[in-house]
């Protein structure tokens, strides 16, 4: 998956080109060239290209994400749900402070769940509760440091910080959410916890 960051660096790239390449044309051939005029009706098509080269993907939640246990399934969508509010503030161009509010919340909600799969994690004396615990120590950590490096430059942070959050989340949902929510189901079948 490309992330944002990427997406935009790439279309600026071409874009620069593009202009560049209709420039030269115009001093090489002057403005009697059909050359450049050519070129032109190209650039009209920026901004279309730009809603499209710039839309973040939604994620739709799907029965695979799911780890069977309700209350982390519950969050787990609620994250989902967050993440796609951020994406249509982006895409709609709400301002960098309003998509960052929505990322705040995000990053907020996501706080609460870790808190919440940690004391599940406790009460059902999940094995691996140390290396998951940690695992979720680096989430915060990652973020912090995006809050602290980027506090002037809210679009670039807003952006990797995005990229972050959606690979993070549907990673560890994936695979060590799967293994909690296992084990959490067969300590419940077998009346533990």
């Amino acid at each position: 998956m490309v992330s944002a960051t990427s997406k935009r660096t790439i279309f600026y790239f071409y874009l620069s080109i593009l202009l560049l390449a209709i420039v030269v044309l115009a001093l090489v051939g002057g403005l009697d060239s059909p050359l450049p005029w050519a070129l032109l009706p190209l650039l009209v098509l920026v901004p279309v290209l730009h809603m499209k080269f710039f839309r973040l993907p939604h994620v739709a939640w799907k029965d695979v994400y799911s780890v069977g246990v309700e209350e982390i399934d519950s969050d787990h969508k609620q994250l989902v749900d967050l993440i796609n509010r951020v994406v249509t503030a982006a895409s709609t161009n709400l301002g960098d402070e309003f998509v960052g509010e929505n990322i705040y919340e995000m990053v907020a909600y996501a706080k609460y769940h870790l808190n919440r799969e940690e004391r599940l994690m406790d009460q059902y004396e999940f094995p691996d509760r140390e290396g998951h615990k940690a695992q979720h120590q680096r989430f915060i950590d990652t973020v912090d440091r995006f809050e602290k490096k980027y506090a002037h430059d809210l679009k670039v942070k807003n952006l990797q910080m995005f990229d972050f959050l959606r690979d993070w989340l549907l990673r560890h949902i994936s695979y060590a959410d799967k293994e909690l929510g296992a084990y959490i189901q067969a300590r419940r079948a077998a009346g533990q916890g």
